[in-house]
């Protein structure tokens, strides 16, 4: 998460076959998702479509570490703001965040790519849109709920970290997360 929200800002592939090398030169990220247009009277959901800003991409093991050997994992480090990278709609009739539907990142080889694999040139390149896992730096909290007096429940999350903490940090946020 940042100050302004969520944003994708790290994304692995697995292929079929193992490339050689990998240079952010050599791809293009156009990204699919739901976005509010404020500008219309209705504040109507749209459909958008972005180019990411690749800041690195390398080859790396089935885990995400870098690897200096050819495979057939890659990942990429991509640029992020609040208006690029965000995989949330905000919906300003609801006031309330939603996972975008559909997020997707069409990655592409560039027109002056130079792509090897096993030292062959590589010159079709399909990536499949639809991702396999989604990790968040909030996996890690639980959600829990709380019932005041008055009969409202609150819902919050909470995160203690292993070694141990006297910290308390509380973060009361409204726009987008409903509170």
């Amino acid at each position: 998460g940042y100050d302004w929200g969520a944003g994708v800002d790290s994304v692995m592939v697995t292929l079929d076959h193992v490339v050689d090398a990998v240079d952010p030169e050599d791809f293009v990220i156009q990204e699919t998702k739901q976005a509010t247009d404020f500008a219309s009277e209705n504040k109507d959901i749209v459909i958008v479509n972005n180019e990411r800003t690749i800041k690195d991409v390398y080859l790396c093991d089935e885990k995400g570490e870098k690897t200096d050997q050819a495979s057939k994992y890659i990942q990429f480090e991509l640029g992020v703001s609040p208006t690029e990278g965000s995989p949330l709609l905000y919906s300003a009739k609801t006031g309330f965040n939603t996972w975008s539907d559909p997020y997707e990142l069409n990655i592409q080889l560039s027109e002056d790519a130079d792509l090897t694999s096993n030292g062959k040139e590589v010159t079709s390149w399909t990536i499949d849109t639809a991702y396999t896992a989604r990790v968040t730096s909030v996996d890690q909290f639980k959600k829990e709920s709380f019932s005041a007096t008055d009969g409202v429940t609150y819902q919050y999350a909470s995160y203690e970290p292993q070694e141990g903490s006297d910290t308390l940090f509380v973060w009361l946020h409204g726009g987008g997360e409903g509170g």
